[in-house]
């Protein structure tokens, strides 16, 4: 019973990757890797450089290699003017070399999810990735969404053009959030 059981999920889409970093729904064409709940508000931050980001450890992008990511989903309040999607390698736990870019200021709408494809698929190669929306507000808004917490660890990462370093939202301003960013892997 209980094989015909995981054999009715395993059709259906519905495994979890488990593990410390359950994140994932596993389809038969896609692979949704998020960390956040129902959009419940978003952070107001100055006029500045930012970039938000998630982390995709190896344990989770191991089970997926030789796969592509395709997709992000992130949900808007307002629209900053410049939004770029970046995907960064890691070094010593935090993000590193940019090795993706894509504009995508003009194919965002406010105050909903927007799913951006990747103009070229980004490969998935048996390392942590950082996913993220490097941002330039000109003055004080309220951009990316994010969740009601709590946070995860891999979900609330903030970089602050002030500062020029990537902390954890939650150090930052004590707030237990994840950002409302889903990464889509497929073939």
């Amino acid at each position: 019973m209980i094989k015909y059981l995981f054999m009715i999920f395993l059709v259906l889409g519905l495994i979890s990757c488990g593990g410390d970093d359950d994140c994932c729904e596993v389809g038969d064409e896609e692979t949704l890797i998020n960390y956040d709940g129902d959009n419940a508000n978003a952070p107001n931050l100055p006029a500045g450089n930012f970039v938000f980001a998630i982390r995709l450890p190896l344990t989770t992008l191991n089970r997926l290699e030789g796969q592509n990511i395709t997709a992000v989903s992130v949900f808007m309040y307002d629209i900053p003017s410049d939004v770029d999607l970046v995907i960064y390698n890691e070094i010593n736990n935090l993000p590193s070399r940019e090795l993706y870019t894509q504009d995508i200021t003009s194919t965002l709408s406010p105050n909903g999810w927007n799913s951006i494809a990747l103009d070229t698929p980004f490969p998935v190669t048996g390392t942590t990735l950082w996913v993220g929306l490097d941002i330039d507000n000109q003055q004080m808004m309220q951009s990316i969404g994010c969740d009601l917490g709590p946070a995860n660890v891999n979900g609330d990462w903030l970089f602050d053009g002030t500062d020029g370093e990537f902390i954890r939202f939650t150090n930052r301003v004590n707030d237990s959030v994840n950002w409302n960013i889903r990464v889509t892997v497929g073939q």
